[in-house]
């Protein structure tokens, strides 16, 4: 639960939660805090579906150009929907309870996968093209929460090799690419954040927005 971690980090920090402290035992070390990434990227799935509004929408800053991005969580539903009953699929990882999760489904990590998949992603933009409409928001959303997971579920040094994805690499360099997409996915959160949207209307909500951008600045600094 953000909540409990946060107040949890709060108290380690003496009051006032910090990306990192000087280790108590070893004034040379610092303890990095971060919060459970399989968490927050069902959390983000959870926000995402939770929305109040038209196509349950998150209303975020534009990536490719200057105007906002309008990423619909119905338009993958729709996708599904359109491919339920064919033999060959585009998005075939799309099965009703990833896209209509009970309170039990919500916390199942492959269930939330099957959304933030790669296959999903570039479904999207086919049956956009298909279906002469404007799916790329939710394309461009997908991708980036895709990227944002694999830079931070690096469990294994070897990982990036099996899975042939130099994301999955574990980051050995203070310049590499990665640090730098982390440092403006943050600076894109901080964008969203001062819409001053309301929550289940376009956003994130105000626990899950923090504990996201704490971790990615607690990750770039471990660095």
């Amino acid at each position: 639960n953000n909540r409990v971690n946060r107040n949890a980090f709060t108290a380690i920090c003496q009051g006032k939660l910090e990306p990192c402290i000087a280790h108590p035992n070893a004034a040379e070390r610092k303890l990095f805090f971060l919060f459970d990434t399989v968490h927050l990227l069902k959390c983000i799935r959870n926000n995402w579906l939770g929305q109040l509004n038209n196509s349950h929408t998150f209303v975020c800053p534009g990536i490719v150009s200057h105007a906002n991005m309008f990423a619909k969580f119905d338009d993958i539903r729709d996708l599904y929907h359109s491919e339920r009953n064919s033999v060959i699929k585009l998005a075939p990882s799309l099965t009703y309870k990833a896209l209509y999760p009970n309170s039990i489904e919500r916390q199942n990590v492959q269930l939330a996968l099957k959304i933030f998949d790669e296959k999903t992603a570039v479904a999207l933009i086919e049956y956009g093209n298909q279906n002469k409409i404007c799916t790329s928001d939710a394309h461009v959303f997908i991708c980036l929460v895709i990227k944002l997971w694999r830079i931070l579920n690096i469990k294994s040094v070897d990982k990036g090799v099996r899975k042939r994805d130099s994301d999955s690499e574990p980051i050995r360099a203070d310049d590499d690419d990665r640090l730098v997409f982390l440092n403006d996915f943050y600076i894109w959160l901080v964008q969203w954040d001062s819409f001053g949207l309301q929550p289940r209307d376009g956003c994130l909500t105000s626990e899950t927005m923090f504990a996201l951008k704490h971790t990615v600045v607690s990750a770039c600094l471990n660095y």
